[in-house]
């Protein structure tokens, strides 16, 4: 296996650092969260973080965006910018630093991690109006996932408890919406040592759930215990969870390759689409389906096609949608987005790349555009907003600054 050497900070960014300890669990998860209509689901209210304010009316903006975008402010909080590409709106402030975040597929529920003193993180839950926001659990917890009834998925590393001060033992949690006892989805294992080699144990992390929700994608990872190393991007794997049966399945085991570094649901959730990030050469192919019945791993980058590092692998009706690394210049990386038809036809969307970072871009859900975060100085980056579909009169082609400074995350709202 070849790790880009450039791209280390991009590896070790996508594998979030363990350094796990604690009893696993043999129970097996009691339920897994059902997928309803989020309107008729109640969310939890119990053990707020803070006093909720007053709820705020979303203004229904049309305009330059597809939907609204949520973002990790410069100040470390979560904004909404809305359709307008101008107005901004606060979703969520906390005391310490918002470091990640995920939304439900429908509603207005979101779920992030805070961090403080180094390592010890906060999952909360909260709404975009800002109401009904909860502290769910503390500790060290990495990866975070919310179900339409607004469940929310975590992983729990170790050190951890729920908001009543019980200990949550390593593994998956679920934090059901009416804030009722966390349900354990799958327990973590421990590492073993016969007194001269240790064998290594696993955790796991939520990274999303399918398109029908009936099964939910989880990242293994290495755990070698508190004092272990964490491992890299080459010692993870993907498991299966299954929402109706409560059993997990392996997909690809720890370390073994070909590796899915980017963890994509395809379009109608029979598969998974595995791009490298540009940060892991051969033997795993730069893009490739996993499907999930028959377990074949189909590479997708046509013969002849000079697609060695793709970034940001999102499938609509028309193709698979990537961006595609280009050499680097003194303007920075470039990145060309491109698309892949059925029949194996790659299509460059743009007459040229762009300039953007190592985390890719974020696709319109319609195909219409793309976001992309250009590097600026220091920790700073512009975000852009690229329009790809030529009906947009008078706008296609042409890139739209958005915003500016130290942004983090971003994540298309619901509405």
């Amino acid at each position: 296996m070849k790790i880009y050497a450039p791209r280390l900070a991009l590896a070790l960014m996508l594998v979030l650092v363990l350094a796990a300890c604690g009893q696993p669990s043999n129970s097996a998860p009691s339920a897994l969260p059902v997928a309803t209509d989020a309107s008729s689901t109640a969310a939890a209210v119990s053990d707020p973080t803070s006093a909720p304010t007053e709820p705020s009316a979303v203004p229904a903006v049309a305009g330059l965006l597809p939907t609204a975008l949520l973002f990790i402010s410069d100040e470390n909080d979560i904004a909404r910018l809305e359709a307008d590409g101008t107005t901004v709106v606060m979703v969520a402030d906390d005391q310490d630093l918002i470091i990640d975040f995920a939304v439900a597929p429908a509603g207005d529920v979101l779920a992030y991690l805070t961090i403080a003193d180094g390592t010890r993180t906060t999952l909360v839950r909260t709404r975009t109006d800002r109401s009904e926001q909860t502290e769910l659990a503390r500790g060290v917890i990495r990866g975070v996932s919310v179900a339409s009834d607004g469940s929310v998925q975590a992983g729990v590393l170790f050190n951890a408890t729920d908001a009543a001060g019980s200990a949550l033992t390593p593994g998956v949690w679920s934090f059901p919406a009416d804030g009722s006892a966390p349900l354990l989805l799958v327990a973590a294992t421990d590492p073993a040592s016969d007194g001269e080699n240790i064998t290594p144990g696993v955790h796991y992390q939520p990274v999303a759930w399918s398109p029908d929700e009936g099964q939910l994608l989880l990242r293994s990872t290495m755990n070698m215990g508190p004092d272990g190393p964490s491992g890299d991007i080459g010692s993870t794997g993907l498991d299966l969870l299954d929402a109706g049966s409560g059993q997990m399945r392996i997909l690809l085991s720890l370390g073994v390759e070909p590796l899915c570094v980017v963890p994509v649901w395809g379009r109608d959730g029979t598969s998974i689409l595995c791009a490298n990030g540009a940060a892991i050469g051969p033997p795993t192919p730069p893009l490739w389906r996993l499907d999930l019945s028959s377990g074949e791993q189909q590479p997708l980058i046509p013969d002849g096609a000079s697609l060695d590092q793709v970034l940001s692998p999102h499938e609509l009706a028309d193709g698979i949608y990537v961006f595609v690394a280009e050499s680097a210049t003194n303007l920075g990386q470039q990145f060309m987005p491109q698309r892949i038809a059925s029949d194996g036809t790659v299509s460059a969307l743009l007459p040229r790349p762009l300039a953007a970072g190592y985390d890719g871009g974020l696709w319109a859900p319609d195909g219409s555009g793309v976001i992309v975060g250009q590097p600026a100085a220091g920790a700073n980056r512009t975000i852009v907003w690229q329009p790809l579909d030529i009906r947009q009169a008078g706008t296609a082609g042409v890139p739209i600054d958005l915003l500016s400074g130290s942004i983090g995350k971003l994540a298309w709202a619901n509405r």
